[in-house]
């Protein structure tokens, strides 16, 4: 009964809204404001429809009102009175020429697609991968189509292939995969101004709900409503389309290649996990864990301004390739104990360093083992940051005492905010250069091999995929 009533209001509102016009204070020109009836606006969907009670006159209100202008924006529509019933607001000639030329090409677009199918890399279950045709998909509103050219496989990729899942995330329905990619604009929906078709972009693959506190707050990737590609149930990009919501997808500058496009997201990752971490100039830093994301933190921590970055690992040819990105030092670390592990890391500063008091200021742990987590607090100076980037098992037994008597502060990576800006210009500046990183590449039709190579051996850094057929 209650929901009856509900809708009965719900259905009793919209026609008493429906029919009704209310007062409107609109301005016409300069010193020309007139109270007029117009049509009550009704709300689509994920809005709301305001009885208006108080409205504040700004200094804006005011210079609109009596010079019709406000820098470069000036008044160039009138609303006719009869607006809300039939009438027309006029537009200048440039927006609505415009317009109409983004009208045209998104229809000519659209239909130059929508018969046709696309090749994606589709995951039914552990270790089944299968390339098939798909429909293409449309952008819609505040979207685009991209026509991929590159992804890149992450280990979360191999992950799900091998194991069918990550933590609370299942794969318990078919999932195309990738996130790390980059492409070409190939259609535009409406709304779109500030990308066309043609322009290479490169994909942030997390589009949060941009209305929840997280988001509203600046720190939309704990959005508990996060849409992120292929992690389930959503699809990812690897595939000869891709349909993204506009704003996450960054306009490269043209000397940025399609290839260092698609690592700008594990750039990202290191881009968060430095910003977390915070490194700044004349610091020591460690680096656990020389895979991907440990060697791009490099990268950044070294962008970002520290004097020195250690890097630590377990295999002696992944710690040549931190020295030849730039590593200060590195340190083998097989079979040390946590401790053990801490002072080596320590000691490949050298003596430089003597007169630095104290150990690394910051120490981003990649690695996602206990072991590197454990090392991470000992390593790390007093007062200094432990960031844990890497994944591993659910929970660590850590030397918690050791922080809190040090004043050790622990924190958490999840993904990035606002990171791929600042990865992009790093790029474009000629700060980081992330072509070295890549090692493998195969073409689409190759991907399940590609899969079976990432982690298949240590000389083993990038993989990528080429998307384009």
């Amino acid at each position: 009964m209650r929901r009856f009533g509900e809708e009965r209001r719900e259905s009793e509102t919209v026609e008493m809204n429906s029919k009704e016009q209310m007062t409107a204070l609109v301005l016409h020109g300069v010193g020309d404001l007139r109270l007029e009836k117009v049509d009550i606006p009704q709300p689509g969907p994920g809005q709301v429809q305001i009885a208006v009670k108080k409205v504040g006159i700004c200094m804006s209100d005011v210079h609109y009102y009596s010079m019709g202008e406000l820098g470069t924006l000036s008044w160039t529509a009138r609303a006719a009175a009869g607006r809300g019933s039939g009438g027309t607001t006029e537009l200048n000639l440039n927006g609505a020429m415009r317009r109409l030329g983004e009208e045209r090409r998104e229809a000519e677009t659209v239909e130059m697609n929508s018969e046709e199918q696309m090749t994606a890399l589709v995951l039914h279950g552990v270790g089944d991968l299968r390339l098939e045709k798909v429909d293409i998909p449309q952008p819609g509103p505040g979207q685009v189509q991209i026509a991929v050219k590159k992804v890149g496989i992450c280990m979360s990729d191999v992950h799900y292939y091998r194991h069918g899942r990550i933590g609370d995330f299942v794969v318990d329905c078919p999932m195309t995969m990738g996130h790390e990619s980059s492409g070409v604009v190939s259609a535009v929906g409406g709304g779109v101004d500030h990308l066309q078709v043609g322009d290479r972009v490169a994909i942030e693959p997390g589009v949060p709900c941009r209305r929840c506190a997280k988001c509203k707050g600046g720190r939309y990737n704990l959005c508990p409503k996060m849409k992120f590609c292929a992690t389930p149930p959503v699809h990812g990009s690897m595939s000869t389309y891709f349909v993204h919501d506009a704003d996450f997808c960054f306009k490269l500058p043209s000397h940025v290649s399609l290839e260092e496009a698609a690592l700008l997201e594990p750039l990202a990752v290191a881009v968060h996990a430095v910003q977390r971490g915070r490194v700044t100039a004349g610091d020591k830093v460690i680096v656990s864990g020389a895979g991907p994301i440990g060697l791009v933190s490099l990268l950044v921590a070294k962008a970002n301004g520290a004097s020195a970055v250690v890097v630590t690992d377990i295999d002696d040819r992944r710690l040549a390739k931190a020295k030849e990105l730039g590593a200060w030092g590195v340190a083998n670390v097989m079979g040390l104990d946590a401790q053990a592990a801490a002072k080596a890391a320590n000691a490949a500063f050298g003596e430089d360093f003597d007169c630095a008091e104290g150990q690394a200021q910051s120490v981003i742990e990649c690695s996602g083992t206990e072991i590197g987590a454990r090392t991470a607090i000992h390593a790390a100076d007093s007062g200094g940051t432990v960031v844990l980037v890497g994944m591993g098992k659910p929970e660590f037994t850590l030397p918690i005492l050791e922080a809190e008597i040090r004043e050790v502060d622990i924190r958490g990576v999840f993904r990035y905010v606002n990171a791929y800006p600042v990865a992009v210009n790093l790029l474009a500046g000629g700060q980081i250069d992330v072509k070295p990183l890549i090692t493998h590449r195969f073409h689409i039709n190759d991907a399940v091999k590609a899969f079976d190579t990432v982690g298949g051996g240590q000389d083993v850094i990038k993989v990528l995929i080429d998307c384009e057929l």
